[in-house]
């Protein structure tokens, strides 16, 4: 395999080009070219590609409170080319997800109004209560902040709210989570209204027609991030229950609206990515072990789990993040260093599934946000939160 390495470092309101070659230090790497320096109060995160691998939706926040009262956290695209455009300011914007036909980009965005809502607390947190345990509830009024999805077109940069009226007519309180549905028909979204979850659907055209909530059940505190079937029929999600806190596998049947539990395995992280195979009858999780990560594959209509393939990773690294490659072959993790020195030096290895022990391909500084592309030719991560780096990959 051959690498040709590139860095992006994403300059926050000014605009700068440097190129600057030097050895990747990674094995099979040829070079890596800085392209545009950095600000340094600046974090770029949450990081998605657009369906034609040419450029990553990101949002970038600012380390000095008076500016970023003045900017907010703001959504832009940072492209392949160097060039980085803001799409939005002003405002506290994030989780961006890109449509199908990389025309439009979701996204959740804080409502600026923090409601005044009387909240159930216990009288310690529950996930130290068992099931049988009595517990006192107390009752106080909080202000929690609301968010709303919105949808912005590229070409026209208009942004729409497509929740605002489901949740002044329903009363729902956070959208979190936007999606799109394969064929860009629906965008979907986690809603969240007196400590319950649901799935809410909005098809494009009844804009701003009826949407539809599918209730997750009671027993569920907690879902991660969620993945469209490819047939658009289906969707997995991650969720916690009580009052054991174990988290399962779900999937959702969209025709039905019926919640169904494949698997509980207790280190299934939230924040995961799922992959589904194109025939959608598989999906693919992680679960976190002392060494690394276990790749588990889930038979959907037999709600049967076998253990996939598992990822050691190198003594003195901890797993923290994934992104599969489309072909379900290869999958890039970032680990974590343990230095005593307190200084980062994570490290991207990308793993096959037919091998256990994965292959370095960069290594340097505090790591974040691992994201291949869906052509599958470019790895991109985040380094010390501000610079962004695309890992071209070559066979």
């Amino acid at each position: 395999m051959l690498l040709v390495g590139f860095s992006l470092s994403v300059l926050l309101g000014l605009g700068s080009l440097n190129c600057i070659t030097a050895p990747l230090g990674a094995p099979n790497a040829v070079e890596e070219h800085r392209l545009v320096s950095v600000a340094s109060s600046a974090t770029v995160r949450q990081l998605t590609w657009n369906p034609t691998s040419s450029a990553l939706a990101v949002i970038v926040s600012y380390e000095k409170a008076e500016r970023q009262a003045k900017l907010g956290q703001r959504l832009a695209v940072v492209r392949l080319s160097g060039r980085i455009d803001f799409l939005t300011k002003g405002h506290w914007d994030g989780l961006p997800r890109w449509s199908p036909d990389g025309r439009k980009i979701a996204f959740t965005r804080v409502i600026e109004k923090p409601s005044l809502r009387e909240l159930r607390l216990l009288s310690r947190p529950w996930r130290d209560l068992k099931a049988d345990e009595k517990h006192e509830v107390h009752k106080a009024n909080m202000k929690l902040i609301d968010t709303d999805i919105c949808v912005i077109e590229l070409d026209e940069q208009n942004v729409v709210n497509v929740t605002k009226q489901s949740r002044q007519d329903s009363g729902y309180e956070r959208f979190l989570l936007p999606d799109w549905s394969p064929d860009a028909s629906t965008i979907s979204a986690l809603v969240y209204k007196l400590e319950r979850y649901g799935l809410w659907l909005k098809p494009l055209e009844r804009l701003p027609g009826d949407s539809i909530v599918l209730l997750a059940p009671e027993q569920l505190v907690g879902i991660g991030r969620y993945a469209w079937a490819p047939d658009g029929d289906t969707i997995a999600a991650p969720a916690a229950e009580w009052p054991s806190c174990a988290t399962s596998l779900y999937t959702v049947n969209l025709r039905t609206g019926n919640w169904r539990r494949i698997t509980q395995i207790a280190a299934i992280p939230l924040d995961q990515h799922l992959f589904w195979s194109q025939d959608s009858r598989r999906v693919i999780f992680a679960s976190r072990t002392l060494r690394g990560v276990d790749f588990w594959n889930a038979e959907v209509a037999q709600a049967r789990v076998d253990l996939a393939f598992q990822a050691h990773i190198p003594e003195g690294y901890e797993f923290h993040d994934y992104s599969w490659k489309r072909d379900g072959k290869q999958v890039a993790i970032i680990g974590f260093s343990n230095t005593a020195s307190g200084t980062p030096n994570d490290a991207v290895f990308v793993l096959s599934v037919t091998q256990t022990q994965p292959k370095r391909v960069f290594s340097g500084g505090r790591l974040t946000s691992v994201r291949w592309s869906p052509d599958g030719k470019t790895i991109a991560f985040v380094q010390n939160g501000n610079v962004v780096h695309f890992l071209q990959m070559h066979e």
